[in-house]
């Protein structure tokens, strides 16, 4: 059973607005009491906050912050405007999939290893790390993650199932104005190329929305929260989705 946090605006967050103490106190439980090892997915529309946000949270958590886009980028050493323009959106799609498909691969290792730890008492010797490490990254557990991931990555049926299954997944909303506020000048976005800019964000807006609310337990509107309100809200939303889902503890 999956349990839905809802969603979660500025009015219902607006008591919390002065009183961080409680908010930053939730991540502190969280972090205490290691009573969950799975990965934060953030998703939602490009310019939603997601990488900011993300970054935020994550240090919030004391987790390591992944961002999927710059994980292609850095792999595939060209930006992703190239990879659409040279391989096509599939191949960018196949790529995002496939990244999901390791995480989930570690997760199942790691969890097998810290069977045989509890089993043996003892650690094996001889662990390779996974790749989603590699470039000066902070060695950690990959279900220490937080992970801002790609606005077309949760269309895809199979990754909605693998982000919901291994970890806990948040939608952050903005407003179309608010987009379009945020991303204009913005050269990096193949699919907002060329045209009236708030045409295609309200397209795009339409086809992914009811994919992005499938694959999230928690949804932020994130229109009237500041960055560092966001990711305490955030923060506090998953201890709330911790303790009402006894399966991903």
């Amino acid at each position: 059973m999956i349990y839905d946090a809802g969603t979660v605006t500025p009015t219902d967050e607006a008591t919390d607005k002065g009183s961080s103490t409680r908010m930053d106190s939730s991540a502190d439980v969280i972090r205490s009491q290691n009573t969950w090892n799975r990965p934060v997915f953030l998703i939602g529309f490009m310019g939603s906050g997601k990488t900011t946000v993300g970054r935020t949270l994550a240090r919030i958590l004391d987790r390591t912050f992944l961002d999927t886009d710059e994980m292609i980028v850095q792999d595939q050493q060209m930006p992703i405007t190239q990879i659409f323009e040279k391989y096509g959106e599939p191949y960018f799609r196949d790529l995002e999939t496939g990244l999901l498909r390791k995480l989930e691969k570690d997760l199942q290792e790691t969890g097998r290893q810290e069977t045989t730890i509890r089993e043996t008492g003892r650690e094996e010797t001889g662990r390779q790390e996974p790749d989603l490490q590699e470039a000066g990254r902070q060695e950690t557990d990959p279900s220490g993650y937080v992970i801002s991931v790609g606005g077309g990555l949760p269309l895809r049926e199979e990754n909605r199932v693998i982000m919901k299954r291994i970890g806990i997944v948040i939608y952050l909303k903005a407003s179309p104005d608010t987009l379009v506020e945020r991303l204009k000048g913005d050269t990096s976005r193949p699919l907002l190329q060329g045209g009236n800019m708030r045409e295609k964000i309200l397209s795009l807006m339409e086809k992914r929305d009811s994919f992005y609310t499938q694959a999230a337990q928690i949804q932020l509107f994130t229109d009237e929260m500041s960055v560092r309100e966001t990711a305490r809200c955030a923060a506090r939303q998953i201890k709330i989705t911790v303790e009402k889902i006894p399966q991903i503890r």
